[in-house]
């Protein structure tokens, strides 16, 4: 049988006031439509209908279907922000099929093309040379902003709805990678990428006073690790000589000291709080101090770890707060103690405590649920100067779209050049 899904492009022009009266489709329970007739006295077949020149495909109606979609949820306001973005965005992309529902082509030529549906031989020959069999992809290869560094060793992909969204112009200068990252390729474009971007970002101020933060979504393979010690060493070349690392295990170590040494960053890795005991020589007053979310939540002694932390920090501390496998600070309830975690109620206390430092958070889980964001203040999204005075209005604002708020929210967050989110791609 021939089903057609109630909420596909297709499905929503097929029930458009234009094609009343025409439609050989009956809904079925369960939100689909099957190819039955609606009644045995069915309308007279409407007259024929020239093709237009252009027939539109199946991307530009998914476009139409969902500036229809996000038109019919809006308000008497005009729309702002992501929203307006968004709409400019699928106003473009939707041509030739806003162009045919204009002016009914579309509504009157799918029933006619359904009510003769193809015998079991004939449908292989249908789909080829129906206009709407273009197959689209959900991820598109990815392509470096940057005009110079080596392309990536692996294939790249992101989402085909990011690809859509250029990174702003970067105005970060290059001057703090050391000679020899860019040019034997010790890192990729993308992942020169992460490091520049983040440093534009860190150069903001939010409305609160706080120091921008960044956000890197990428997946396995794409080098999260690699990235962060790119940022550490562009700091430390910048004379900023005292940053923060966790992450879930004392055994990355190994590898956060192998990347760094690589890059050409011969800071100190000061291995856990255990360290910071022994005194306070002048050997411990600088250095990238790593230390894994178990160690943060700990104590030693009457001290806390996390004060431990925070006073080797000192209240003017610019460094770098990287926050490797973020979610892992993502159960946390406002205005419920006994549903948070000491984790994430430690990650936000320690970013509150030290305004000034360059927040990296780094998940490939980040934006998947808005819910596991909420450790993520430093990203400007709601609080002082945003339409949400907290995070609780936020969430309840994005759910309120589904899916779809979650995936405008990674667009805007690209747009304003603070999220990356590359994964190794399907393809070879």
């Amino acid at each position: 049988e021939d089903i057609l899904d109630l909420t596909s492009p297709e499905a929503i022009l097929l029930t458009s006031p234009q094609s009343a009266g025409q439609k050989p489709w009956a809904p079925v329970p369960g939100g689909r439509i099957l190819n039955t007739p609606v009644a045995a006295e069915m309308a007279p077949p409407a007259p024929p209908v020239p093709l237009p020149q252009v027939m539109p495909t199946a991307a530009e109606l998914r476009a139409y279907a969902e500036m229809q979609m996000l038109l019919s949820k809006g308000t008497s306001k005009p729309p702002r922000g992501i929203l307006a973005r968004r709409l400019s965005q699928l106003e473009r992309m939707a041509g030739a099929a806003a162009a045919a529902v204009a002016s009914s082509v579309i509504p009157a030529l799918m029933p006619a093309q359904a009510a003769s549906a193809p015998t079991e031989g004939e449908a292989a020959e249908v789909e080829a040379d129906s206009p709407l069999a273009e197959v689209v992809d959900v991820f598109a290869s990815y392509n470096s902003s940057l005009e110079f560094g080596e392309p990536h060793p692996a294939a790249v992909s992101e989402s085909s709805l990011l690809a859509s969204i250029p990174l702003p112009r970067l105005q970060y200068p290059t001057d703090g990678l050391l000679p020899g990252v860019v040019e034997e390729g010790k890192l990729s474009q993308l992942q020169l990428e992460g490091v520049l971007y983040s440093g534009q970002s860190h150069r903001q101020l939010l409305a609160d006073g706080y120091r921008a933060g960044f956000f890197i979504g990428d997946g396995a393979g794409v080098g999260k690790g690699r990235q962060i010690s790119g940022i550490i060493m562009d700091n430390c070349s910048r004379g900023r000589l005292k940053h923060v690392w966790f992450s879930t295990s004392r055994d990355l170590v190994r590898d956060a000291e192998r990347d760094l040494t690589d890059l050409g960053c011969n800071l100190r890795v000061i291995n856990g709080c255990q360290e910071l005991s022994t005194g306070h020589s002048n050997t411990f007053r600088r250095g990238i101090l790593f230390s894994t979310y178990s160690t943060l939540i700990s104590a030693s002694g009457k001290q806390s770890r996390i004060n431990q932390i925070i006073k080797w920090c000192g209240a003017d501390f610019d460094g770098c707060l990287v926050f490797d496998e973020a979610h892992k600070a993502k159960n946390f309830v406002v205005g419920n103690d006994s549903m948070c975690t000491k984790v994430s109620k430690c990650v936000i206390e320690i970013q509150n405590a030290l305004p000034k430092a360059r927040v990296v958070y780094a998940s490939a889980t980040g934006v998947s649920d808005i819910s596991n964001l909420i450790y993520a203040n430093r990203l400007g999204l709601w609080g002082r100067g945003t339409p949400f005075p907290d995070f609780v209005d936020f969430q309840k604002f994005i759910e309120k779209r589904g899916i779809g708020g979650l995936e405008l929210l990674a667009v805007e967050m690209k747009a304003m050049g603070m999220y990356v989110s590359r994964g190794l791609s399907w393809t070879g």
